[in-house]
């Protein structure tokens, strides 16, 4: 299958994605691509719990096209086992700058 080149548009956003992690925790997401590449993403998944003596990943919250939300394990939350399975760190809201009045 011939690899989707990504829009340079589609790069500067990525630029400001948060880097991978290897201790995900609920609320953050897991991303399925066919080669680690985002441009090659095939599923998403949100974190429900993580085993706190281990760290791995317990269960997620899948949703696909059509299909129902379904809250699963991360290896069932997606068909083909050779897809990557990648997590991110949720990221914070951006906030405005608020502008001070002027003192004087």
């Amino acid at each position: 299958m011939p690899e989707i080149k990504e829009p340079q548009s589609f790069k500067n956003r990525n630029s400001a994605l948060p880097a991978p992690t290897t201790n995900p925790a609920p609320g953050d997401a897991g991303i399925y691509t066919l080669n680690g590449k985002l441009s090659t993403t095939v599923h998403s998944v949100t974190v429900d719990s993580v085993n706190a003596q281990t760290g791995a990943v317990g269960q997620v919250t899948s949703k696909g096209g059509i299909t129902p939300k379904t809250e699963t394990t991360p290896a069932a939350a997606w068909s083909d086992s050779s897809a990557k399975l990648t997590y991110y760190h949720k990221k914070p809201p951006r906030h405005k700058k608020r502008k001070r009045p002027n003192e004087d």
